[in-house]
């Protein structure tokens, strides 16, 4: 790994965010409140912030879907700048359930993934280009 893709791991692991999507609620007669959310569908809500990043300049951004072990999901940022914070914070207030805040990680390494998604982007080109980081290789990790 060279010394640029650690630099840039510790800048983006500094920035890291954690949006939380909750798992569905049963009221007390055991009817369900909220509809299973399926991947798709978070996918989809990540893909949306996407635009809105770019359309701030941030499109060195790294992200990752993971289910938590109450079955909230969990959409990590991890954005090279450090304004994306507030920008990621007022599009999940848009949603009464989902709640944005400091970086939580449950279930994974965060300085792990960044660092491995980086060596991959450096070993194909990607990390010097203007290309955005992101990618859609996530598969949600229980």
């Amino acid at each position: 790994m060279t010394a640029n893709v650690l630099s840039l791991t510790a800048n983006l692991v500094a920035n890291f965010v954690t949006v939380v999507v909750p798992a569905p609620r049963w009221a007390w007669d055991r009817t369900k409140i909220d509809h299973d959310l399926t991947l798709d569908e978070i996918e989809e809500y990540r893909a949306g912030s996407r635009p809105e990043l770019s359309w701030h300049g941030e499109e060195r951004c790294l992200d990752c879907i993971v289910i938590d072990a109450l079955g909230n999901w969990r959409i990590h940022f991890f954005p090279l700048n450090e304004d994306v914070v507030s920008i990621l914070g007022n599009a999940a207030a848009r949603f009464p359930e989902i709640a944005c805040g400091p970086g939580e990680a449950a279930g994974f390494d965060p300085k792990q993934f960044v660092a491995s998604r980086l060596d991959r982007l450096e070993k194909v080109g990607r990390l010097k280009t203007r290309d955005p980081w992101w990618t859609d290789e996530s598969a949600a990790v229980r």
